[in-house]
């Protein structure tokens, strides 16, 4: 009988830690940041201006573990949103949010692109916060319960300049970021990591800067007249390639240019080279087809060194059967990359 009285005692000291237990179960620090969705620009070209994005998920912070609407059921202690904060982590670079071109985290200069982040909680109707990478913002905000019944209220915003895509390298652009949130009870239990990638694919771009009008100035009625007009061409492949198909207004089907005056009356032939240095002389004599040349792929302004030269030459015989008058002739680059 002692062996029978002691089982059933220790059948009910079993029976009420279980009932105790189920009692508190339903009460708990939840911290909760729901999976990030990936962010993608898609391609981007000149013109384009200025990117941003958003991504919405689900933040909560709460003492109960429950999926409760609001207002919650009554229980005991009250079930009650609690605040937190949102961080971004960057995994590839310490201090800044950048992407690389292939996701080649050794890239450097315009193999990269820098972007900023911000966060809001969308149901608070507070503005965006800039993060700092690994760092949470400042602004506390009201999480939610679990699964975010009533909606998702943690907003991620990714923007990137126009300046910086710009001088990007064309290609595709990607980095794998990371998100959490710190809140609950204490204020201090965060969430797991949750993973996200950038991403944005960058257009071929070409651009013509620091090119200025060919003045030829006043024949001194002896020799040839000849001048030079040096400018910028940047071209964002690898290779820096481009091509450039060179016409005019007053240029003939056989690809031959002419200056004229204003009557259109009269005309004087004259030749057009093109070389991609602003260094060396002379270069392809200019018809209709296009040239390939090599520019800069590093600075949209070149860094201010330019690299192409048109050269302009009137022989003198043509200028010596030609009537006095001013003439003139517009020249049109039409650069693309290779």
């Amino acid at each position: 009988m002692k062996l029978k009285s002691a089982a059933i005692r220790l059948s009910l000291i079993i029976g009420i830690l279980l009932l105790a237990g189920n009692i508190q179960a339903g009460q708990k620090n939840f911290v909760d940041l729901a999976a990030m969705p990936d962010v993608s620009f898609g391609l981007w070209s000149v013109g384009d201006g200025s990117q941003a994005r958003t991504s919405l998920v689900c933040a909560a912070s709460s003492n109960y573990n429950n999926q409760f609407d609001d207002p919650p059921p009554a229980k005991t202690p009250p079930a009650v949103h609690l605040p937190y904060n949102f961080r971004a982590i960057a995994r590839a670079t310490a201090g800044s949010f950048i992407l690389y071109l292939d996701g080649d985290t050794a890239n450097t200069g315009n193999a990269t692109i820098q972007v900023s982040m911000s966060h809001r909680d969308i149901k608070e109707g507070t503005g965006y916060e800039i993060l700092t990478e690994s760092v949470y913002d400042s602004h506390a905000h009201d999480g939610q319960f679990k699964n975010c019944n009533n909606g998702d209220n943690s907003e991620l915003l990714v923007s990137i300049t126009s300046v910086e895509l710009e001088r990007s390298r064309a290609g595709l652009f990607t980095a794998r970021m990371r998100a959490n949130i710190q809140g609950g009870t204490d204020g201090v239990t965060t969430s797991k990591n949750k993973n996200f990638a950038v991403s944005i694919s960058i257009a071929n771009i070409v651009k013509v800067s620091a090119l200025n009008n060919i003045v030829l100035g006043a024949w001194s009625g002896v020799g040839n007249i000849t001048q030079e007009e040096t400018f910028c061409v940047y071209s964002n492949n690898a290779a820096a390639a481009y091509n450039v198909t060179i016409s005019s207004v007053y240029q003939d089907a056989g690809g031959n240019f002419f200056l004229k005056n204003a009557a259109q009356t009269e005309s004087i032939p004259y030749t057009l080279q093109f070389i991609d240095s602003a260094v060396l002389m002379g270069g392809t004599v200019v018809s209709t087809a296009p040239i390939a040349g090599t520019g800069n792929n590093t600075m949209l302004n070149c860094g201010g060194a330019d690299n192409a030269k048109l050269t302009v030459t009137i022989n003198q015989p043509d200028l010596q059967i030609s009537r006095t008058d001013n003439y003139d002739d517009t020249l049109i680059l039409l650069v693309a990359p290779i």
